[in-house]
């Protein structure tokens, strides 16, 4: 993505041609440098929509050509196995939540690749079941560098006891 922002904004001055003077968006018979990289932009596009409204993805979108039902979540989501009794201590039913649909097991999640609340599945998913995950970032820290030192926070999820009411408990989630 990196790569690809970079041959964008620098359009204006490369025309399409990377560091290694390679030009990216070439299109045999486009008019010009502008028209080449905007049929690929918009043919990578196209096939993503395709992908999206096709049988891949059919159990998350139902096979709609409606951008408005592609929602990040029917693909993001999150179930946690219990490490030892497995079902029915499962979440999301033994938390009181329900699957998404039988076909898309878990909680719709926000996050995901390359963002803050970064979970353990690949980047960009290739089918619903690619963007399930059992777990995600276990702390969370914010450090500021100031003239004397260093101020810092943390939070573990649930607390540095676990225990709701306990004084360890983070002060947001209750406890003071």
């Amino acid at each position: 993505m990196a790569a690809l922002r970079n041959l964008l904004d620098s359009f204006p001055t490369r025309r399409g041609n990377g560091a290694s003077g390679v030009n990216f968006f070439e299109v045999e018979g486009a008019p010009s440098p502008e028209a080449a990289r905007d049929i690929l932009v918009l043919r990578g596009l196209q096939r993503a929509l395709d992908l999206l409204a096709g049988d891949q993805f059919a159990a998350a979108y139902g096979r709609s050509t409606n951008q408005n039902d592609y929602r990040w979540g029917k693909l993001h989501r999150i179930t946690l196995q219990h490490p030892l009794l497995g079902d029915p201590y499962t979440i999301p039913a033994a938390g009181g939540f329900a699957h998404l649909t039988p076909a898309l097991p878990g909680i719709a999640r926000a996050g995901g690749w390359e963002v803050v609340d970064a979970s353990n599945h690949a980047g960009l998913p290739g089918s619903p079941q690619d963007g399930t995950f059992q777990d995600g970032a276990a702390r969370r820290f914010v450090g500021e560098l100031m003239p004397g030192g260093v101020r810092g926070f943390q939070i573990i999820p649930g607390g540095q006891s676990g225990v709701l009411g306990n004084p360890f408990m983070p002060a947001c989630w209750g406890a003071g």
